[in-house]
């Protein structure tokens, strides 16, 4: 399974994070003095806060890259044999209700992870666009970037589960139209499978899909709201 790798940057972030935190917090507390002591205070709350959200998105990623293994195999192992093809059908079904079960245990969590990365990313490159010489802006800069992977690896991983569910359909319908003898296509089962056809995605507690799409909406609301701030602020 592919869920190992996809975990090395959560781990990166753990290990580096704080160190960055601490560089960055002693090198504008020597500028700025009590201004960045809030802003360090603000930093460690909504690292303690995202801690816990990662350990969830951690799980949500190892769970859904389950179910893209299981549905690899099972478009291996589609066969025009009748009784192949309804095991088959069954396991997907079940592999649907897990994707649901973890839908609604993980959504609403997961939400809240996006929605205070999109914010942090947001204030961050207002930061970055009028400090651009500041010589902390780099650190900044590596935190959104971090910020936004974690955005990113989550929308790839649903986005890949969602076309290997789409796989299996294709190749099932496939394998029972070139069947000559219209057995397959008789199969009451078979055929209410096809129709059904259950999506295999995952939303934000049913307020918006995660896969690519939410990356792309997460980039242009960046530059739109970056650049509202930029104007509304300029006196900042």
């Amino acid at each position: 399974m592919n869920a190992e790798p996809k975990i090395h940057i959560s781990i990166l972030k753990e290990a580096v994070m704080p160190v960055l935190v601490v560089v960055c917090s002693v090198v504008h507390l020597l500028n700025d003095g009590i201004l960045n002591i809030a802003a360090l205070a603000m930093f460690m709350t909504y690292e303690y806060a995202n801690f816990r959200l990662f350990i969830i998105e951690n799980l949500i990623i190892f769970f859904l890259n389950v179910i893209q293994y299981y549905q690899s195999l099972l478009v291996e192992l589609i066969t025009p044999r009748e009784a192949v093809l309804v095991k088959l059908c069954n396991i997907q079904d079940r592999l649907a209700d897990v994707n649901s079960r973890i839908q609604k245990v993980y959504g609403f969590p997961l939400l809240c992870m996006v929605l205070s990365d999109f914010c942090f990313i947001n204030v961050n490159m207002f930061f970055v666009v009028k400090r651009i010489k500041d010589p902390g802006v780099l650190i900044v800069i590596s935190w959104v970037t971090i910020v936004f992977l974690m955005i990113f690896r989550i929308a790839i991983v649903c986005e890949r589960m969602k076309e290997k569910g789409e796989e299996f359909y294709s190749v099932l319908y496939r394998v029972v139209k070139k069947e000559k003898t219209c057995k397959l296509l008789n199969n009451s089962y078979l055929r209410a499978h096809l129709l059904k056809k259950k999506t295999f995605s995952f939303n934000l507690a049913g307020f918006v899909e995660v896969d690519m799409n939410l990356v792309a909406g997460v980039i242009s609301a960046t530059a739109t709201y970056t650049i509202i701030l930029i104007q509304m602020g300029k006196d900042f």
